[in-house]
Parts: structure tokens; C-alpha cells; sequence
């Protein structure tokens, strides 16, 4: 008689930050942004290494995987710079001491296309994760030949968000 093999899988569930703001500037036609992201880790997590741990963002409806080993450690800073599925990202995460730190992204040719504010932003580190709603700057370029996106056009400003 041969009986199924069962296999448990472990669902390592996301501590959140126990504390980040969020900042967001979209601009060129939505294809273009910048995101500045300061975050403190929250009780239980064992910290988190961007050379070694997968790093996952959204910002409104882009969203993209920069991969363990991707970045690079400069003294206390780490960077990424490189192209992933056609979008040229540049990244870096700087420890301010005290289990906090700042993540800023700058993405060029992304498809945010039907990203309206508030922008919803998640990032997630090795386990550790934190979601923002941020209402944010949309710079839409009017030479363009449509100007389908002109009612996304808002300039309400930054607003940092829990």
C-alpha cells in the first residue's frame, strides 16, 4: 500500500515596521518616480540584509522584485542600480541607527498607468514589511499627443503616512 506523501509548508507571515513614513513624486507621463521611505523595524524582527534578502516595493500600480545579491554594501549604505524588466531602477538603503532606516527608489520607465491619490505603497524586506497611502505630486507631461491623464494631474504635495 503506498500512502501520499504530506509536505507542511511554512508560511513566514511579514513583521510590520513599527514605524515609516512614506514620500512620492510621480512625474513623465507616469513613467518616471521617486520614493523616499524611512522605517523603523518592528518588535520580534531579526533585522534584514539587502545583500542577501529580496527586496519587494509597489508604488501605486508598479510593482517589481529587486533580488537577493542585487545590492551592493558602501560602508553602512547599500545600492542598487540596474534594469529590471525594462525599468532602469536606482536604489539605496542607509541605517539611521536605532533599528531605523531610509530606503529612496528612483524608477524611469515604469508603467504607473491608472495610478491615481492616494498612492498605495508597500515594501517588504526579507520578513519585514510596512504599507503607506501617500497622497503624492503627479507631474503629467502635456507634450504628449494624448492628454487622457490630465485629471490625474495633482498637486496636492508630499504627505507622509502610517
Amino acid at each position: 500500500m503506498i500512502f501520499p506523501v504530506h509536505r507542511l509548508l511554512q508560511t513566514v507571515k511579514p513583521i510590520s515596521f513599527s514605524s515609516f513614513t512614506a514620500k512620492v513624486h510621480i512625474e513623465d507621463n507616469y513613467t518616471h518616480f521617486e520614493l523616499k521611505f524611512k522605517f523603523t523595524l518592528g518588535t520580534g524582527s531579526s533585522g534584514f540584509n539587502p545583500a542577501t534578502d529580496n527586496i519587494s516595493l509597489q508604488v501605486g500600480t508598479f510593482s517589481t522584485i529587486i533580488p537577493a545579491g542585487s545590492f551592493k554594501q558602501d560602508d553602512k549604505n547599500y545600492e542598487f542600480k540596474g534594469v529590471i524588466n525594462g525599468v532602469h531602477i536606482e536604489a539605496s538603503i542607509k541605517s539611521l541607527g536605532s533599528n531605523t532606516s531610509k530606503l529612496k527608489v528612483e524608477a524611469e520607465h515604469a508603467n504607473l498607468t491608472g495610478t491615481a491619490n492616494p498612492v498605495p505603497v508597500q515594501i517588504t524586506i526579507g520578513n519585514n514589511s510596512g504599507t503607506a497611502t501617500v497622497n503624492t505630486k503627479i507631474d503629467v507631461d502635456h507634450d504628449h499627443d494624448t492628454d487622457h491623464n490630465s485629471n490625474h494631474d495633482n498637486n496636492s504635495g508630499h504627505h507622509d503616512s502610517k
